[in-house]
């Protein structure tokens, strides 16, 4: 019963580490957000981050190669 209780609390830990370490990468196209381009902030997340695009014009083709949020 205790080993089932430890395997248990070790996959537990690791999914909500590996979700506490999601992050919040912004885009805007007046410069004032982490990026200009949406590839930027693409090339620069890791999976599970979260990449939010302010209103604005963005002419570029998007590669998404990885699994993100994007907002």
């Amino acid at each position: 019963m205790q080993i089932k209780l430890l395997i248990a609390s070790v996959i537990a830990l690791t999914l909500l580490s590996s979700t506490a370490m999601a992050v919040e990468i912004t885009v805007g196209d007046s410069g004032s957000k982490n990026y200009t381009t949406i590839q930027d902030a693409i090339n620069a997340a890791n999976d599970t981050d979260t990449i939010i695009v302010y209103p604005g014009t963005y002419n570029e083709n998007v590669d998404v190669n990885k699994s993100v949020f994007l907002q």
